[in-house]
């Protein structure tokens, strides 16, 4: 959970007089500000200006996630349109780590395009040296949404075996509209099967 300052002339609710925002990995997604296109069609399209590919692979900023007292030095994200670039057939592990920014709460997280293995969760914070060995790599539970908890974590892993432009998102609708949201490009495979098909010759514009 984030805040961003408030617009001028406009009154918010959010701690010290600012506005509620969410983010991941420290940046709070952006819808494109050009309605004509959506990321999809300037993927498809080559359309340059509407999305850039730097959504980090780890958080920018490193501290206690679930710490008390955190600096508000770290409450302000950044607000951008960055989306993860990943090549067809990876093998691709989360590790979802919720923090006590703000408010520490729980976040049922979403993604679209593709389900997932919840391989492994607990509380407080990811210790990328301890925490793998504990991992259920047996019979883990195959979902396309799983709750992170309050100030704790939760590890996935999924192929990208579905070429396209997915949405990941928080579930709580007061989130997602917040920024609590990211997306992943799956890039086409070199078989016919595994490539994005084009968009039907009917499609209506997006305005």
């Amino acid at each position: 959970m984030n805040t961003l300052p408030c617009p001028n002339g406009s009154i918010c609710k959010g701690p010290r007089g600012n506005r509620f925002s969410s983010s991941m990995n420290n940046i709070s997604f952006q819808l494109p500000t050009n309605k004509m296109n959506n990321i999809l069609q300037a993927y498809y399209n080559n359309i340059c200006g509407v999305f850039t590919e730097n959504f980090p692979d780890v958080p920018p900023q490193l501290f206690d996630f679930t710490g008390s007292n955190l600096s508000t030095f770290l409450w302000t994200p950044s607000v951008d349109t960055e989306v993860k670039v990943l090549e067809y057939g990876s093998t691709v592990e989360l590790v979802i780590q919720g923090t006590n920014l703000v408010a520490g709460t729980e976040h049922p997280m979403h993604l679209h395009g593709h389900s997932f293995y919840v391989v492994g969760w607990g509380f407080g914070n990811y210790n990328k040296d301890k925490d793998p060995l504990k991992y259920n790599l047996v019979d883990p539970p195959y979902q396309n949404t799983v709750a992170v908890p309050k100030n704790g974590w939760v590890a996935i892993r999924f192929q990208t075996k579905n070429p396209g432009v997915w949405f990941m998102h928080c579930h709580l609708e007061r989130h997602l509209s917040w920024g609590m949201a990211m997306t992943f490009i799956v890039k086409n495979g070199n078989k016919p099967h595994q490539q994005m098909l084009p968009p039907p010759p009917d499609m209506p514009r997006c305005y």
